[in-house]
């Protein structure tokens, strides 16, 4: 027994370990062009599971007034822009049922209906 409880705990430890970092099979390492890191999901989640994937592999959804020059609203991230294509999803939630999203190629801010499924962008790296 007490054998059975040391493997499943070197597998739980092993698996965090394993589940941290962007890893080339789930995310994509993107730089900011103030030259920050960021880890970018490979498919498309709600907002919920963004943040979730963010949390396990070791980041954070990005903060608008971090990573875009204290932008809120429906303006621009020029730190962002250009860096990627799609959406991905940010930290700041417009209410309940919106957060906002930067499109990539634009670096625009807008609020998007939170069950919607877009990249996450984690902060981080």
């Amino acid at each position: 027994m007490k054998k059975l409880m040391v493997g499943v705990c070197c597998l739980l430890i092993s698996g965090s370990v394993l589940a941290g970092g962007c890893d080339s099979e789930s995310g994509t390492l993107i730089t900011g062009k103030d030259g920050t890191k960021y880890c970018q999901s490979k498919v498309s989640l709600n907002w919920w599971s963004a943040f979730a994937w963010c949390d396990a592999i070791g980041g954070q959804l990005i903060d608008l007034t971090t990573e875009c020059n204290k932008v809120t609203g429906t303006e621009q991230c020029p730190n962002l822009a250009g860096v990627g294509s799609g959406l991905v999803w940010t930290q700041a939630v417009r209410s309940s049922a919106y957060a906002y999203s930067v499109y990539l190629p634009s670096g625009s801010v807008s609020n998007y209906d939170r069950r919607n499924s877009n990249k996450a962008l984690c902060a981080g790296f």
